[in-house]
């Protein structure tokens, strides 16, 4: 990004400060005002996720996995 305080990109614009994240599935931008609490709720989601996770691996159905932790 040059020395501009933004730059757009089709409706998207980033500016000096935002947070990007990309992966194979896109990429996204997180305006710098909210990306203390995006990162709180994600690293919730991922904890959330680990616990499915192990709890599917110890022989809980995945259904009954999702149902008691809300998330796959």
């Amino acid at each position: 990004m040059s020395r501009a305080a933004h730059y757009h990109r089709g409706e998207v614009t980033i500016r000096r400060g935002d947070f990007i994240v990309g992966d194979n599935d896109g990429v996204v931008v997180i305006p710098r005002e909210v990306t203390p609490q995006v990162l709180v709720r994600a690293e919730e989601v991922v904890h959330t996720e680990n616990e499915v996770r192990k709890a599917i691996l110890e022989g809980v159905h995945p259904v009954e996995a999702y149902r008691k932790h809300g998330r796959f």
